[in-house]
């Protein structure tokens, strides 16, 4: 009786050490209309997670649009890049007529951390990608659309200015292009990158975009916010290893069964 106790005891730490363990993992980050986001909304994109902290919209001489006009959506398509875009809920549009004259701002505010806590986070990137016309070259006034992936002090919507940052803008008229801009005339797209320089495991960061107009028009077709990875370089246990290891301890095993039946 003593050696099918002690045969008890020993299997299940056998099994522990064959079997992986299995843990509950957040689950993967789907679409979420912003008109229905609830803060602290944490999934996965590829191998980080996300927690959406907060949002803010705001409208100058503006009434539309409005946040259910927004759609948030995860791209994990790139391992070493996962991402999530901003752009227009299925049938309707996010867009600054002409002749209004005006702007709308959103901020959307998250934290993503590496799954196993390694520090592999580099950077960061943006792209957008709408439309801006009818403004007079050279004039004094611009349309705008403008998409900024930037760090934050603090959780939910706080814009940190001095913090490292990248924008993407696409800019119609104006005597100057502001920080990050490039000329369009119509549908244009721009982007942007920002490496850190040390990787870091986990941070605080904020999604902006921004629409402005003077006499023209402006329209978001899509913003895309990037987490940039480096490789993991943590070794895996070789395969013949675990092969010693799992016929180690089924001799174990065996000799634990011969001693007890002997």
């Amino acid at each position: 009786m003593r050696k099918l106790r002690l045969l008890l005891a020993i299997a299940p730490a056998c099994c522990a050490l064959l079997v992986p363990s299995l843990t509950i993992a957040d689950s993967a980050c789907v679409a979420i209309n912003l008109g229905s986001f609830v803060p602290t909304t944490t999934c996965t994109i590829g191998d980080k997670t996300f927690a959406f902290t907060g949002l803010q919209l705001s409208l100058n001489g503006v009434l539309v649009p409005t946040l259910s006009n927004f759609v948030i959506t995860p791209d994990a398509s790139n391992p070493l890049s996962p991402a999530f875009t901003i752009s227009p809920a299925p049938g309707s549009a996010i867009t600054i007529p002409a002749g209004i004259g005006g702007e709308a701002s959103l901020n959307f505010g998250f934290n993503v951390s590496t799954t196993n806590g390694s520090a592999t986070i580099s950077g960061l990137d943006v792209a957008v990608s709408g439309s801006v016309s009818g403004e007079v070259s050279g004039g004094s006034s611009i349309s705008k659309v403008e998409a900024t992936n930037a760090l934050s002090s603090g959780p939910g919507v706080i814009f940190t200015s001095g913090l490292p940052e990248v924008t993407a803008c696409i800019q119609n008229g104006g005597t100057f292009f502001l920080p990050g801009c490039v000329a369009a005339t119509g549908t244009g797209s721009n982007s942007g990158s920002l490496a850190f320089a040390t990787p870091v495991s986990s941070l605080t960061g904020i999604a902006f975009v921004d629409l402005g107009t003077g006499s023209g028009a402006a329209t978001l077709t899509s913003a895309r916010y990037s987490i940039d990875e480096i490789p993991q370089t943590t070794p895996t246990p070789e395969p013949g290893s675990l092969v010693l290891l799992a016929t180690g301890l089924l001799g174990a095993l065996g000799a634990c069964r011969r001693t007890l039946f002997s």
